[in-house]
């Protein structure tokens, strides 16, 4: 019996009831068949991810499946010992190709592949570490933030994170992004936190391994009102000491040293009176050392906290400063005071002043960026407000097409729980035009992806030509010359093959747990054989999946 004919019967026979004797010991034979039909894919896609891989071209992209592949075979609540070996001797493949090839790896992949690699071994095969730290050495870089994201991203591996940012610390290294790794502890309830937050005060008391700068982006994290008192203390004396003038004898003390006292004056008056008038006499000792621009911005700062109407009086700094860059930081300030207080048309016509062009000072393309991610804020606001109408002029609004896609979807997603298929349906087909009629072939294939992902509420039965439209797109993408001296080009074109391949793996999977036939043809229209490794990693998590739905 084909696989299709098995899931037919189970779909009839599921909708009758009762069962007799009988029906139910041919429910049992049939499911006994689609089980078996199952694991024979299953181990058939398994070896046929684990050959491909050795064929692919880039070592950056076998490396990235790899990765893929372990983190699946170790990564199920009871992983058979079979799976456990197999993917130790893809660590150990993945080790040997890099310590090879690592010259032809793009540095900024190098980074955070070796890295997911090195958190892995270290929680699943310690035994590795050796080699692999001999593998590391030949990394052109080393990014620790990128092995501190790996192991709180793997399940259980909060420990082993806040080990090493314990190792840093005590080595006097500042860890940079040290504020989120905290927040991701927290978020998670994790037993490393509070423990972590009382060494980090310990290590700030004792010099500047701790950065003022760091200090100022972590204090919110410490001043939380469900922190013990005795941390906030120390936490606030640590600060006070830190910032004396004795500290910043060979120069006047930096903005950020000021910014900082500034923040946790209050919380002092509050918590901690006895250094209230020492903090206060250090506030006016660095505040004489301003220049007029931050004595200026910090009086604007004063009044907009006063002010009884900031979002207008906001608005109206904005449009009295000359500097372009203030006037966009201001309005950024106000469309998000706008959005906060849910006066969602003044939010719009506040983001319709920026200027998205301006580029002095800061990364081309900054202010573009900044307004799409803050309008797909502004669509999920309108829609939790249940204001369809402003949350489609917000993605009206999105200035890249990927974008507007990801506002259209949300708004899809919004009418299909609202079992509004017609609505639903109408806001698909023009996100499907949008994504059509994007001319980056890279850029159309991850709309198109996102919206065969996300169609399953809308209309389940385009997934598969939506799926097959970003492959379509992919086959388009030219690859650049590897040999050419400009090795650039060819880096970006591997970074981008790699984020598509992870989209490739999403796609494959949920179309294979609706159709597994159908995903499995759909591979071989893949022409780069290195991205139909990913497809077919897919094929494999959604046999999975499929496998576990019969228990």
């Amino acid at each position: 019996m084909s696989a299709l004919a098995v899931g037919s019967v189970l779909a009839q026979e599921s909708k009758t009831a009762p069962l007799s004797a009988k029906a139910k010991q041919e429910q049992e034979e049939t499911r006994g068949l689609r089980h078996t039909y199952l694991r024979v894919l299953k181990e058939s896609t398994l070896k046929r991810v684990v050959d491909s891989i050795k064929s692919m071209d880039e070592a950056a992209l076998r490396m990235s499946a790899r990765n893929q592949l372990i983190t699946h075979l170790t990564g199920g609540a009871m992983p058979s010992e079979e799976h456990k070996l197999l993917a130790a001797r893809i660590a150990s493949d993945a080790i040997t190709d890099f310590s090879e090839h690592s010259e032809e790896i793009p540095p900024f992949m190098a980074d955070y592949l070796l890295s997911d690699l090195g958190a892995w071994i270290q929680k699943y095969q310690p035994q590795l570490i050796e080699p692999y730290q001999a593998a590391e050495k030949k990394k052109k870089s080393n990014k620790e933030s990128d092995r501190i994201r790996a192991l709180l991203q793997l399940k259980g591996g909060d420990a082993l994170a806040a080990r090493r940012i314990r190792q840093l610390l005590e080595e006097g290294q500042d860890v940079d992004g040290l504020n989120f790794y905290l927040d991701d502890l927290r978020k998670h309830n994790s037993k490393e936190f509070e423990p972590l937050l009382s060494e980090i005060v310990s290590v700030a008391e004792r010099g500047q391994q701790v950065s003022l700068q760091t200090l100022f982006w972590i204090s919110d994290i410490y001043l939380r009102a469900e922190m013990p008192l005795a941390l906030k203390h120390r936490f606030l004396a640590m600060i006070v000491t830190r910032t004396q003038p004795t500290n910043f004898a060979a120069a006047q003390a930096p903005q950020i040293a000021y910014d900082l006292l500034v923040r946790v004056l209050p919380v002092i008056r509050e918590l901690s009176p006895e250094l209230y008038d020492q903090a206060v006499a250090q506030s006016f000792g660095m505040r004489s050392t301003l220049t007029e621009r931050e004595l200026a911005t910090e009086e604007r700062n004063k009044r907009l906290k006063e002010s009884l109407n900031p979002l207008e009086d906001l608005i109206a700094e904005a449009d009295a400063v000359k500097s372009k860059v203030e006037r966009n930081e201001l309005l950024a300030g106000a469309a998000r005071l706008a959005l906060e207080g849910k006066k969602f048309g003044l939010c719009l016509d506040v983001v319709s002043k920026l200027d998205l062009d301006m580029a002095a000072a800061i990364p081309t393309n900054f202010w573009r960026n900044w307004a799409d991610q803050f309008l797909k804020d502004f669509v999920k606001a309108t829609l939790t407000a249940k204001d369809t109408e402003l949350a489609e002029r917000g993605a009206a609004r999105l200035s890249s097409p990927l974008a507007r896609v990801e506002g259209l979807v949300l708004i899809m997603r919004y009418w299909g729980k609202a079992n509004d298929k017609t609505a639903a349906q109408r806001l698909l087909a023009e996100a499907n035009k949008v994504a059509a009629a994007i001319s980056d072939n890279i850029e159309k294939a991850k709309a198109f992806f996102f919206l065969s992902i996300s169609c399953d509420q809308t209309d389940e039965s385009q997934k598969a030509g939506l799926l097959e439209s970003a492959i379509k797109a992919l086959n388009n993408v030219s690859e650049p010359d590897s040999r050419a001296s400009d090795t650039q080009p060819h880096y970006q074109y591997v970074r981008d093959l790699d984020s598509t391949g992870y989209q490739l793996t999403r796609g494959f999977k949920e179309l294979t747990k609706k159709d597994e036939s159908g995903a499995v043809a759909l591979v071989e229209k893949i022409q780069k054989p290195d991205l139909r490794t990913f497809a077919v990693v897919g094929v494999l998590l959604g046999v999975d999946d499929l496998l576990a739905s019969l228990k």
